[in-house]
């Protein structure tokens, strides 16, 4: 608004508009200042609430939990980033049942590990199982190959020989 050409044109119209103007700023700024007020006073009350919330599900997280401690916290967040989590979103978790299931994806994998290595251990150091009933393949091939040295010593056969030869190899 014009105000110089408002008040060359009427003084006192002027005034009164001017007046009003200025109370119209005067309640603006007080009711942007009570929202500001509220708005700070909301802020504070929802931190206090997602701070209560936090300590109550470490209280629940410490009795399900065994053995809680800074390493079970370091393998939390390292399986969350695994799983695709950033830090910001791990910072911003304050129920206690979605750190109790990364802890459980934690386990998982720690276990999986384990049994891997025990069950490649295992394998390497079997022996052989031979079940009652069958025959041993080393006594039979051993039967089978003196059979035919024999056979060998009495013909002198080159038939035999090429076949004893072959079963060796």
């Amino acid at each position: 608004m014009d105000w110089q050409k408002l008040s060359d044109s009427d003084f006192v119209e002027a005034q009164k508009i001017f007046f009003q103007y200025n109370q119209l700023q005067t309640q603006r700024n007080e009711a942007v200042s009570q929202f500001e007020a509220k708005r700070q006073n909301a802020l504070k009350k929802q931190n206090e609430f997602v701070q209560e919330q936090i300590r109550k599900g470490k209280e629940q997280l410490s009795k399900k939990i065994p053995n809680w401690s800074q390493e079970t916290t370091r393998e939390i967040i390292s399986t969350g980033k695994d799983y695709g989590y950033t830090d910001n979103e791990l910072n911003g978790i304050v129920d206690p049942r979605h750190i109790e299931v990364l802890h459980d994806a934690a386990q998982w994998r720690k276990h999986l590990k384990s049994k891997n290595t025990v069950g490649k251990k295992k394998v390497a150091s079997a022996k052989p199982v031979v079940r009652p009933g069958s025959k041993d393949q080393k006594q039979v091939a051993t039967a089978s190959a003196k059979k035919m040295r024999e056979q060998l010593r009495k013909t002198g056969s080159s038939d035999v020989a090429s076949k004893l030869i072959e079963n060796l190899l």
